[in-house]
């Protein structure tokens, strides 16, 4: 499913993406999975406007937060967005991540993506998406043919 980001969207969730990221700065937040740090500015940028898509997609309101990190989901009470720049990226759902939730995989970046899929957590948290790449710690890695479509057609 193909999202288009209006102007506006575009602004809204990118100023809740420069929120985090001067929160992050500001409170000495380290990137953490081994994230490269000089990124931090379009990872927060581009996931917030990916939040946005998805729940757009979804049909959901978004709220925009800001310090929540694991403590809370990206959508409602149970979402989390993953976003891949490369459309044939998986879906990487980490550890310590909830098996409760539901994680949605989007590709792209402003203003156009794509919705791959969902799954829920416990279902793609399986030994055989276990991988680490680039010295980076394990992590689920779960294919887009692996993912549900779901209530997204």
């Amino acid at each position: 499913m193909n999202i288009t980001l209006t102007e506006l969207e575009i602004e809204m969730s990118g100023m809740v993406g420069l929120k985090r990221n001067l929160l992050a700065v500001m409170r000495g937040y380290k990137g953490k999975h081994g994230v490269d740090e000089s990124k931090n500015w379009d990872l927060n940028i581009e996931g917030a406007c990916a939040e946005l898509a998805v729940a757009k997609a979804i049909n959901r309101y978004w709220e925009p937060t800001n310090g929540t990190f694991k403590s809370g989901a990206d959508i409602g009470k149970n979402i989390q967005v993953r976003r891949r720049s490369k459309a044939g990226g998986d879906l990487i759902i980490r550890r310590d991540d909830n098996p409760e939730h539901i994680f949605f995989l989007i590709t792209g970046s402003v203003p156009n993506f794509t919705v791959q899929g969902w799954i829920k957590g416990q279902n793609g948290m399986k030994e055989e998406y276990l991988q680490g790449y680039g010295g980076r710690e394990l992590a689920f890695f779960v294919p887009q043919n692996a993912l549900s479509m779901a209530g997204l057609e």
